[in-house]
């Protein structure tokens, strides 16, 4: 799995993948997380992973990702889920 994230230069965030029951929102398989990706004039766009988040066999679920901002303690947090998938 691999997360991507864009950004204005200046910002630095903190980007986390899990793999999520679609029903519950429980957590089932990570975070995976990206520590201090600082975004830059020639650095607009970042990756993180490739991650190898194994849940469970069975039920439906979702990947999201959640990033932070961290040296702008103001701006909120944000996040991102994908489509719904059976394992």
């Amino acid at each position: 799995m691999l997360g991507q994230a864009e950004a204005p230069p200046g910002v630095q965030l903190d980007v986390s993948l899990t793999v999520r029951d679609a029903r519950s929102d429980e957590v089932v398989a990570g975070p995976y997380t990206c520590k201090g990706l600082m975004f830059t004039d020639f650095a607009l766009k970042h990756s993180c992973g490739p991650a190898d988040l194994e849940p469970p066999r069975g039920g439906p679920y979702v990947v999201a990702e959640t990033w932070r901002y961290t040296a702008r303690p103001l701006l909120p947090a944000g996040s991102a889920r994908g489509p719904e998938f059976s394992w």
